[in-house]
């Protein structure tokens, strides 16, 4: 069976991700996770794919960011491979697709429009729905925080789910467990960090690597969380990414990039300058990579501190 997973919502794709793993986890079934793709090699999902192999019994495949990694060419051989193995009609092996950057325009996506057993696509979170979104990943993680609170987070991280829950994060640390009040948050001001990381890929998008890596330094003597860390730097390069990916005749129109990406209009015109340093295949790429390495980092394939120098190296 084929189950697909898209949409703009990419914290509320990963979360689901996670979520279903557990429930594999529990049961026992056979898992492989795919998610990078840039040297993959179709006959490896071929041979999981095939008889008397790892899919003798209930088994499953995470496809993770595919379509965001893979040119045309690409995803129509595993088109190929996926209609001349039948598989949406496998009732014992499923194959999951998380596709934050999928195009609908595509072949690959109207395949698995068809053909997918389940399809959900996320939406952008905002207001309530955002605040009611978060308050329910705080609870899962024993969290205590008012939605006051949860208001304030909203606002103050531009709307993003991977800076706010980072914030909560170290909130809950920092509060040792009890409730996090509204004047906690002035203890975990990332202001100064959100600069230096955007001077940082604003060093890198002009070719200077060593103002880079020194300020990238500064936060790793200080003792800045590696994971947090990577966070920003992705939430920096996925908002260069937007606007980039929103420039057209109007390369500069403000008010354009913000109708088409839904970004705060603040945030728009702040790196509007930064992203005209890349090109939108130099940026798709860096994504990659950070994808990568954030793989290799929680599966312990990379040493944190090298991870995100070779990244800044790579950028």
């Amino acid at each position: 069976m084929l189950y697909l997973y898209y949409g703009v919502g990419e914290h509320q794709i990963l979360n689901r991700k996670k979520q279903i793993r557990l429930k594999l986890q529990e049961k026992k079934q056979v898992l492989v996770e795919l998610s990078d793709f840039t040297d993959f090699k179709l006959d490896k999902l071929a041979d999981l794919l095939g008889g008397g192999g790892l899919f003798s019994k209930q088994s499953n495949v995470f496809m993770s960011d595919f379509a965001g990694q893979t040119n045309k060419e690409q995803q129509e051989k595993l088109l190929n491979l996926l209609k001349n193995n039948n598989l949406y009609k496998d009732q014992d092996n499923v194959l999951y697709f998380f596709e934050p950057k999928i195009d609908k325009r595509t072949q690959f996506y109207k395949y698995l429009q068809r053909n997918a057993s389940y399809k959900q696509d996320f939406t952008r979170l905002d207001g309530a729905n955002l605040i009611n979104y978060i308050g329910g990943l705080a609870k899962e993680k024993n969290i205590l925080v008012s939605r006051d609170v949860l208001q304030r987070l909203v606002q103050d991280y531009f709307q993003d789910p991977f800076m706010i829950m980072n914030a909560l994060d170290k909130l809950k640390n920092y509060k040792q467990g009890k409730r996090i009040q509204i004047q906690d948050l002035e203890q975990i001001t990332d202001a100064q960090i959100i600069n230096d990381i955007f001077k940082t890929i604003e060093a890198l998008g002009r070719g200077d690597r060593k103002a880079a890596l020194k300020l990238l330094g500064n936060h790793l003597e200080t003792g800045e969380n590696h994971y947090y860390l990577l966070s920003m730097i992705a939430y920096g390069y996925r908002t260069l990414t937007k606007i980039k990916s929103a420039q057209g005749a109007a390369a500069n129109s403000i008010d354009s990039i913000v109708k088409q990406t839904k970004l705060n209009r603040f945030v728009v015109a702040k790196n509007l300058s930064y992203a005209n340093r890349y090109t939108l295949e130099s940026l798709k790429r860096i994504m990659v990579k950070i994808s990568q390495i954030d793989y290799s980092i929680k599966t312990g394939q990379s040493n944190p501190e090298n991870a995100l120098y070779l990244l800044a190296a790579f950028s």
